[in-house]
């Protein structure tokens, strides 16, 4: 395993715990170490509303008001002899010359306790004793409490119910319900900035049973169809959507995928539909456009424009080359399964792809399957023949139009362009005796076995399109080709591909919902 720069993921089993990027309370794991106040200069002292060194003891009082001055000539001649009330002084100073008091003795200000003020007592916190504090209880005030973050007890932290939630046990000493981008009130660096909720990724616990199946079908000829639309309009509705019935629906589909193709090669034997073929069809009717709409001569280098051309053909026919190869009874359902079709295969503004028009031809199958179109016997051939045509089909127009990589994080993105072949490429390797994880980055292997797997074509793919030490240009890889087994390498991928992608509001932002793939809550 390669070692990567702090905050970037390390390898594919602890990438989801990183998809909780948030403030920890001090103490927590995690937690940097604790702020503290810049000290001024000799002639003044800060008065915090805390104990010297706590975190948060960032909110100070006027330093004007609370100047320790040595005493005038008067002052000192008063000190010594007692003059005006004045009480001889202390190791040379006198008590109202002292930091915090103001030129006023402790034992005559207001709330004096027994001759002693507050501010005087031991334990005083900013010139006020924690007894004598608002709020104080049993005489501790909740900030010199034990437990106290940021100088405030988390039973006294707004929201919350005699425990905050972020002394509640959950995530870095941040529970899940109130997880934040900013920090703790009170928290160093909090006093001036808002606190913004982020939408985090609720505990396993808590997540939805994830069943290895293809979602339930509806009555085509009785259900009403949409335009699908977008849903996830904020950050905050990734946790509306990581409830909703398309996120079941989806991850069920991925998983029976998955399940269908463990331990089979691409040219493995498997019922082929009269719908399959008339998908591998289609797919080979608009890989035939590309050959018929070639790059235009153009100074850039990337994102030519042809690809235009060619996307307009594809939104003009995208319903009737669906009518083609669906029965009748399906072509009420066309309408909204077209639109997911023609996302599928990038942007047309841009002129690039990425994992969230993978995801979109992931959603297109998903509906064949909830209009009744495919039924789970046409598992094997969804993946083996669709989508690995498909696949074939977007490696084409990435390289003939030179389309740009959506939102890649490139080196640290496990690919370019795909993510769903990685996942189902490592499930085909599942028990495979002879290639390892550890194998897969030696060109010469993959490719030997690129038609074969969908995962050694992706990494011999990457060969002929990068140069350079692979552990370089394909970190992420690297570190799952350390990995020490298959089944290790496909868990870790799904988990990775929730925390990623799904879970991700840049990616899902751009998803579309209907009433195949709806965004009310899973039931």
């Amino acid at each position: 395993m390669s070692s990567v720069p702090p905050g970037a993921p390390s390898d594919t089993d602890n990438v989801l715990l990183n998809d909780t990027n948030v403030s920890r309370p001090p103490g927590a794991p995690g937690a940097g170490p604790p702020c503290t106040v810049p000290q001024p200069g000799a002639s003044s002292s800060f008065m915090t509303a805390r104990p010297p060194g706590a975190p948060g003891a960032g909110v100070t009082m006027d330093p004007l008001t609370i100047t320790a001055r040595a005493p005038t000539t008067q002052q000192a001649h008063n000190i010594a002899s007692g003059v005006n009330g004045a009480h001889p002084g202390v190791m040379g100073v006198h008590p109202s010359a002292m930091p915090g008091v103001m030129g006023v003795h402790p034992s005559a200000m207001p709330g004096a306790i027994g001759g002693v003020h507050p501010s005087a007592m031991p334990g005083a916190i900013g010139g006020m004793h924690p007894s004598a504090m608002p709020g104080a209880i049993g005489g501790v005030h909740p900030s010199a409490m034990p437990g106290a973050i940021g100088g405030m007890h988390p039973s006294v932290m707004p929201g919350a119910s005699g425990v905050h939630p972020s002394a509640m046990s959950g995530i870095g000493g941040i529970h899940p319900s109130a997880m934040m981008s900013g920090q703790p009130p009170g928290a160093c660096g909090a006093a001036n900035e808002p606190m913004m909720l982020r939408p985090a990724r609720p505990p396993a616990a808590t997540d939805p049973v994830m069943s290895a199946k293809p979602p339930g079908t509806v009555d085509p000829q009785t259900h009403t169809f949409i335009v699908p639309e977008k849903g996830v309009k904020n950050p905050l509705d990734i946790a509306k959507w990581e409830k909703s019935q398309a996120y079941q629906d989806l991850m069920g589909f991925l998983l029976a995928m998955n399940e269908s193709v463990k331990n089979t090669k691409i040219s493995d034997e498997c019922p082929m539909s009269q719908l399959t073929n008339k998908l591998v069809s289609l797919l080979d009717q608009l890989s035939a456009w590309i050959d018929e709409t070639p790059p235009l001569e153009q100074a850039q280098r990337f994102g030519n424009k042809a690809y235009r051309t060619w996307f307009t053909k594809l939104k003009e026919n995208a319903e009737s080359l669906l009518a083609e190869c669906l029965d009748e009874k399906f072509h009420l359902a066309i309408p909204e399964i077209a639109v997911y079709l023609v996302e599928s295969v990038g942007n047309s503004t841009r002129i690039d792809y990425g994992t969230g028009h993978e995801l979109s031809f992931i959603a297109f199958l998903c509906c064949l399957y909830r209009i009744g179109a495919y039924t789970e016997q046409d598992a094997k051939a969804t993946v083996l023949q669709v989508f690995v045509r498909y696949i074939t089909l977007m490696r084409k127009l990435q390289t003939v139009y030179r389309m740009e990589p959506a939102g890649s994080q490139g080196v640290w993105s496990l690919d370019d362009y795909h993510f769903v072949t990685f996942i189902w490429g490592s499930a085909q390797l599942l028990d495979h005796q002879r290639i390892k994880p550890k194998s897969f980055p030696n060109p010469d292997i993959c490719e030997a076995y690129a038609k074969e797997y969908l995962f050694l074509a992706c990494i011999h793919y990457i060969h002929q399109v990068k140069t350079g030490p692979f552990a370089e240009h394909s970190n992420q890889l690297w570190n799952v080709s350390g990995v020490q087994l298959w089944s290790k390498v496909n868990s870790g991928l799904f988990k990775m591909y929730r925390a990623e992608i799904l879970n991700k509001f840049p990616v899902i932002q751009h998803f579309l919902f209907g009433s195949l793939l709806t965004l009310q809550p899973a039931t």
